[in-house]
C-alpha cells in the first residue's frame, strides 16, 4: 500500500513517539490528520490500555475513551484501520 497523498490519523498508545510516526508518514508523502473525518484515508491504531464506554449523565450520549472513538468512527465511515506495525511494513 502506498501512503503518498493519503490522509492518515493516529490513535491509541504507540511503541514509537507519536512525533516520529507523524514524521515517517510525512516523509513518505502522507498527510497527518489529528481527527478522523470522511476525508481520512487510513487510521493507524496503537494499543489501548483501557476501553471505557458510558452514557454521559447530562447529554445522554455514549462517551468512549482511549482511542476507541476514532476507531469506531473510522469503522462507521469505512476507513481502513491498521496497526503501527502494518504501517511500518507498508513504508519499508
Amino acid at each position: 500500500m502506498n501512503i503518498k497523498n493519503k490522509k492518515i490519523a493516529i490513535t491509541g498508545t504507540l511503541s514509537s513517539k507519536r512525533s516520529d510516526i507523524v514524521a515517517m508518514i510525512e516523509k513518505n508523502g502522507g498527510e497527518f490528520s489529528k481527527s478522523v473525518t470522511s476525508n481520512t484515508d487510513l487510521l493507524v491504531r496503537g494499543t489501548t490500555k483501557v476501553c471505557q464506554n458510558y452514557i454521559h449523565s447530562i447529554s445522554g450520549k455514549e462517551v468512549v475513551y482511549n482511542g476507541e472513538a476514532k476507531t469506531s468512527k473510522a469503522i462507521k465511515l469505512g476507513i481502513p484501520v491498521i496497526s503501527e506495525a502494518d504501517l511500518i511494513k507498508t513504508i519499508h
